[in-house]
């Protein structure tokens, strides 16, 4: 299909339609669209089928598909694209356009291995099909709402101050009411592929933008306080006492969670409380490391932390964060009995995953 279209380009690079006609060739195709799309969701489902019916749909579906998608080309190149030519020729998705074969390449050993470190069927739930991109998708879907807070902060400084604290407060009771409902843990050390890591991890944490949205809009605070008031004045006593305040506090989310890890029982209600008070902690000493480096208060940590040698590991730190889960994934897919979670293999797990995917990001 893709050599037809290239010889009718050839003899007839533009298509001369009226606007009527247009229109009904451009409601035909979008609706077209929808068939390949759409229609296999009745065998996903669980429904029955005939071998004679799903040839002749497979095979319909192709050819609807590879007919629409060349139109759509034709009519773009005929200056008759309107609106949608307009956004798929937008610069922004240029580096992704130079990608496609590369990612065509990738992409099979993606479903190969995902599909073969599963331990069970796959639930073809639509809402299951992009769950293994959470990294992705939800960074995205927290950027869009960064945008509208943006947006509240340049019309009104004040209230967007307000609508960025309640942001964080509603996230964080969200938070707590399904690690309340779900009676999960406060710990986030999982043993194996079970039904609890699956519920765990596909809805508190794949497919909701509600886990880490405390900690990510407390970074937007975080940016209009620097915006404010850069330099943080203290006197050398209270300077002290802050680094000892945010040291210690670091131990909270680090250290308390060992006790479940090692097996002890737990409430529902202190897990759901704690879990999401180590996250609000920990945001608030990073926050506040960050503004105190910044201010020249780093002292010996800033020191440390801006030593040449971590330029290279600071640049990869987001193709790191893209790469990681599917270290994790295939780590917890692959084994064979339950993790012991002594801290002795807790930290040799961290340190493999760490190394490997700083080899990947690279």
């Amino acid at each position: 299909m893709g050599t037809l279209l290239g010889y009718a380009l050839y003899r007839k690079k533009s298509l001369n339609l009226s606007k009527s006609s247009l229109t009904i060739v451009w409601i035909a195709i979008l609706s077209a669209y929808c068939i390949p799309l759409w229609d296999k969701v009745y065998w996903n489902y669980g429904q029955s089928y005939t071998p004679v019916v799903s040839a002749l749909f497979y095979n319909f579906c192709q050819i609807v598909w590879s007919v629409c998608t060349s139109l759509m080309i034709w009519l773009c190149i005929s200056g008759k694209g309107g609106l949608i030519n307009t956004f798929l020729s937008h610069r922004t998705f240029v580096p992704m356009a130079r990608l496609t074969y590369s990612v065509y390449l990738c992409h099979a050993w993606l479903i190969w291995y995902f599909m073969g470190s599963r331990r069970h069927v796959m639930d073809t739930h639509m809402y299951n099909c992009a769950i293994h991109t959470w990294f992705i998708a939800l960074d995205f879907q927290y950027h869009i709402m960064t945008a509208a807070l943006i947006l509240v902060f340049l019309y009104n400084i004040k209230f967007g101050v307000i609508l960025n604290i309640a942001t964080i407060v509603m996230f964080a009771i969200i938070s707590t009411i399904l690690w309340y409902i779900y009676e999960l843990p406060p710990a986030l050390i999982n043993t194996g592929r079970t039904e609890y890591f699956e519920k765990y991890f596909s809805f508190t944490i794949h497919k909701i933008p509600v886990s880490y949205g405390a900690v990510y809009f407390m970074g937007t605070l975080l940016g209009y306080a620097l915006y404010r008031k850069k330099s943080l004045n203290l006197s050398k006593s209270s300077l002290t006492i802050v680094w000892i305040a945010i040291l210690s506090a670091y131990c909270i989310p680090l250290w308390d969670k060992v006790y479940w890890n090692y097996g002890q029982s737990y409430t529902p209600v202190i897990s759901a409380l704690f879990y999401n008070f180590c996250q609000i902690v920990w945001s608030v000493c990073t926050s506040l490391m960050i503004w105190l480096c910044i201010s020249g208060k780093g002292g010996l940590i800033n020191t440390f932390l801006s030593h040449r040698a971590f330029v290279p590991m600071a640049r990869l730190t987001y193709s790191v964060y893209l790469c990681h889960a599917w270290l994790i994934w295939y780590f917890m897919g692959s084994r064979r009995h339950v993790m012991d979670t002594h801290m002795y293999n807790v930290l040799i797990n961290f340190i493999h995953i760490t190394v490997m995917s700083y080899i990947m990001g690279f």
